[in-house]
């Protein structure tokens, strides 16, 4: 096999496939359930995965990039990968080890445990899958000026050397003429 294909950013696509799969077939439920600014929000744990991949495609395609053109920062790079997948496993862990609630607890007079449990928990959810987002759009941001720097380096590098030639160009036509 080859070693191009062997490389750390596809662990930002197998570890959410992976580890997705086995919450779903372990989980106590198949449908996640979560409060965020006053709606209930209902998701299947595939299409929760299918959310996590989405929003990794990019930063996944700009760390192919990056070290195919031997640009990347290995340290940035690394952290950018583990911290990508370790909030992914955790928001997949913090909803599969959720029970699920009824809806209507939240009325009853005093405060449930169980309802105090399921926000505290949906709480954390919804801070790391904001983190998570805050990663990607770093991480992105970063990889792109990297680029972007890159690219222009290039084009200024080939300008020279367009520039060199022409003037040598000239230099040998004109010693030319001499003779």
């Amino acid at each position: 096999m080859n070693s191009k294909f062997i490389r750390s950013e596809h662990l930002l696509w197998m570890v959410p496939i992976i580890y997705g799969i086995i919450v779903y077939f372990t989980s106590y439920t198949e449908i996640v359930m979560s409060f965020y600014s006053g709606a209930y929000i209902l998701v299947t744990f595939p299409q929760l995965i299918l959310a996590f991949l989405i929003f990794l495609i990019l930063p996944f395609i700009l760390q192919w990039e990056l070290r195919d053109r031997d640009l990347r920062d290995r340290i940035i790079s690394w952290a950018h990968i583990l911290l990508s997948t370790g909030i992914v496993v955790a928001v997949l862990f913090i909803y599969s080890f959720t029970l699920p609630i009824n809806v209507n607890w939240v009325y009853y007079p005093g405060t449930l445990p169980a309802v105090q449990k399921w926000t505290y928990y949906n709480n954390m959810a919804i801070l790391l899958i904001k983190c998570f987002l805050f990663i990607q759009v770093i991480y992105c941001t970063y990889g792109v000026a990297k680029w972007v720097l890159f690219a222009r380096a290039q084009r200024n590098m080939d300008q020279y050397n367009q520039d060199n030639l022409y003037f040598e160009d000239q230099e040998r036509m004109g010693s030319q003429m001499i003779a």
